[in-house]
């Protein structure tokens, strides 16, 4: 390989600059609009608090006094301490998302350029830094799997290279982020295996299978306040405890896979789309099939489409699977006679442009396309302002209930729980979002609600305005204010 020039040294870090400003500035201003989509941004804030602290990662507003590590195996957000200690914000993490997806553009953009050429590769970075499944991760609050997009693109251009101790290296830290990776890990395993060493792939896929088994059968259950691993059924469609036999559970399994097959075909089809389907030509891709067919497997709906964080480690595999399939076909001889010779050709000469020009198309129908409003995305309605206004009257480090869609904002300056949850103390201060109360039928007395909850803890209202936002605050301990 020719030594690397300045140029492709720098290039792929000024993409992946105008990347990471790109969906900071998208994450940003989705949060001062309250524009969140669940309470995982607070979850994932109070757990990070407890690392800045050197404390274990509770989240009171999954459930009070709630280990996450007994819900979800991810101790690698524990490196997201020091930067939450200097910046104690729910912006902390969204900003180190947006870096961590920024970052795998790099090694991504600079295998294309230095085996593709400048033009092709500069390409394929692009399309994948824009890929439908980066924006849709971006897009939905903070997800730990934000650390596994570039351990998953270094250790694949590694691969690649065939430096595959750098390969193993980068493929290790992943069964720190989430407890199902080590399949991939295993898949990167069996790859390698495939390169020609199969000592050491057979050794990789042995540890990513077994970190999985534990983290999954031991380590979870242990901290888990159930004692088991909540998310066997969302993880293979069927209940292993249950006593239907294997047969059973296979035919169940089968099943579940063939539910909602449209919806399935069509995340395979945009899946394969992204690279113009030339992921399809290289065996890499086989590292996808595991993580993607334990999704189709799950009776979790949420799992099966194109939203939220799921696609994100799926963009490294098949876009370096792509580039790998795309120096095969650069280097196959071909007598250029013939249909199927000619597309051969026109694929291995067009193809990284048909990617990029695949990535801008489907921008307009993912989360990117906000900018295209930037009226709507970077204003603030009158209902969103009052909203602040009243999350403003709960003083720092103050215990306080909420509704859904202010978790977040609260949860990195003082003790927040979901109003969702029927075991939390007494608070004090409720902030209380009648449109977004959560309950069946919100309610029209909110005051009164809000102390039956409690047991008939007094309250008193000291904020009400006609958007249905309140804060309440306790009467029996409330600080002074």
């Amino acid at each position: 390989m020719s030594e690397t020039s300045p140029r492709v040294i720098k290039g792929p870090w000024l993409l992946a600059g105008a990347i990471f400003v790109g969906y900071a500035v998208m994450s940003l201003a989705r949060f001062q609009r309250i524009a969140h989509g669940s309470f995982d941004l607070a979850l994932f804030t109070q757990a990070v608090a407890g690392y800045a602290k050197f404390e274990p990662p509770i989240s009171n507003v999954r459930e009070a006094g709630y280990n996450v590590l007994g819900e979800h195996f991810h101790p690698i957000l524990a490196l997201l301490g020091p930067l939450y200690r200097l910046w104690p914000s729910p912006m902390t993490l969204l900003v180190a998302q947006a870096l961590l997806v920024a970052v795998s553009v790099v090694p991504i953009t600079r295998l294309a350029i230095e085996r593709l050429g400048t033009g092709s590769g500069y390409a394929v970075g692009a399309a994948y830094g824009l890929s439908w499944g980066l924006q849709a991760a971006v897009d939905f609050d903070f997800h730990e799997i934000a650390f596994a997009v570039p351990l998953i693109a270094f250790s694949l251009v590694a691969v690649v290279e065939q430096r595959f101790r750098h390969a193993i290296m980068w493929a290790l830290p992943l069964v720190l982020v989430k407890e199902d990776l080590g399949f991939i890990v295993a898949g990167i395993g069996l790859v390698i295996a495939i390169r020609g060493k199969r000592l050491a792939g057979a050794l990789l896929g042995v540890f990513g299978i077994a970190a999985t088994l534990i983290e999954i059968g031991i380590l979870i259950p242990a901290i888990n306040p159930e004692g088991k691993y909540p998310f066997w059924k969302q993880a293979g469609g069927a209940d292993p405890t249950a006593e239907q036999g294997p047969f059973g559970m296979v035919s169940a399994l089968g099943e579940q896979l063939l539910t909602s097959g449209d919806v399935k075909v069509h995340t395979l089809f945009l899946l394969l789309l992204a690279t113009a389907f030339l992921a399809a030509r290289s065996p890499i891709t086989l590292i996808a099939v595991v993580p993607l067919g334990l999704r189709f497997i799950s009776p979790n709906e949420f799992y099966w489409g194109t939203t939220f964080h799921y696609s994100a480690p799926l963009m490294p595999i098949l876009f370096v699977a792509a580039i790998d399939a795309l120096i095969r076909l650069r280097t196959t001889e071909s007598t250029g006679q013939g249909l199927r010779d000619r597309a051969r050709k026109a694929w291995a000469t067009h193809g990284a442009v048909a990617m990029l020009a695949i990535a801008i198309a489907l921008t307009d129908k993912f989360p990117l396309s906000q900018y295209w409003d930037p009226k709507t995305m970077f204003s603030q309605e009158e209902r969103v302002e009052a909203a602040w206004t009243a999350m403003a009257l709960v003083p720092d480090g103050a215990t306080v209930e909420t509704t859904l869609n202010l978790l977040a904002p609260l949860s990195g300056r003082t003790d927040t729980y979901w109003v969702g949850h029927a075991n939390n103390p007494v608070p004090q201060y409720v902030v209380f979002d009648q449109k977004n109360s959560g309950a069946p039928v919100p309610p029209q007395d909110p005051l009164r609600w809000i102390s039956e909850r409690h047991g008939g803890a007094q309250f008193e209202t000291i904020y009400a305005d006609r958007h249905g936002l309140y804060v309440f605050v306790s009467l029996g301990d409330a600080p002074s204010r």
